[in-house]
């Protein structure tokens, strides 16, 4: 019989091949162990570990990363128990984070030129009493007076200066000659 007729009965015997069937007997033991000395807690979820598709053999400190990896990958320290699922959550989101664009930094300002501090010579000051100036009112310029007469008023001063200085019968008497000779033009 050759070595392969012997896996070909050693698979029909298992169901499965035989580097299969070593790796499940394999987790099998070890989870079995992991039991009887009370570790089968994930240490990344805190639940129990209840079957060896759960069970992980995982890095507390990842190993890749660290300033020796061979020692921290076989580091028995750095070994823990966690859950399948919640070890390649773990990893995943470790991948996740390094794909991740950084947020660009800020632009780097220039720095502001040196001062140089200049040392003045200390001396005494005495400090003087200032006296009180006195601050003389201004009096606010006064419009000259206006003539009484429309003919004699210069039309720089306005029409409200204009119709303070006139009397009501004279403005009377101006706004309806202004209305006659505004009614001509227009006939």
């Amino acid at each position: 019989m050759s070595s392969v007729d012997i896996e070909l009965i050693r698979r029909t015997a298992l169901g499965m091949s035989t580097s299969n069937a070593w790796y499940k007997l394999r987790k099998n033991l070890l989870l079995s162990l992991v039991q009887r000395l009370q570790l089968d807690f994930c240490y990344r979820c805190g639940k129990k570990i209840d079957t060896e598709q759960e069970l992980s053999v995982d890095h507390k400190i990842d190993w890749a990363d660290s300033p020796d990896p061979y020692k921290f990958f076989f580091d028995l320290e750095n070994i823990s128990f966690s859950h399948l699922l919640c070890n390649t959550a773990a990893g995943r989101e470790k991948l996740r984070k390094e794909k991740e664009p950084k947020p660009p930094k800020p632009p780097k300002l220039p720095k502001p030129p040196k001062v140089k501090k200049i040392k003045l010579p200390r001396k005494k000051i005495r400090f003087r009493k200032i006296k009180e100036i006195k601050i003389k009112k201004v009096k606010e310029p006064k419009l000259p007076k206006l003539p009484k007469e429309p003919e004699d008023i210069i039309g720089s001063y306005g029409g409200v200066a204009r119709a303070k200085v006139l009397s009501p019968e004279r403005r009377k008497e101006i706004a309806s000659e202004a209305a006659k000779a505004r009614w001509q033009k227009t006939v």
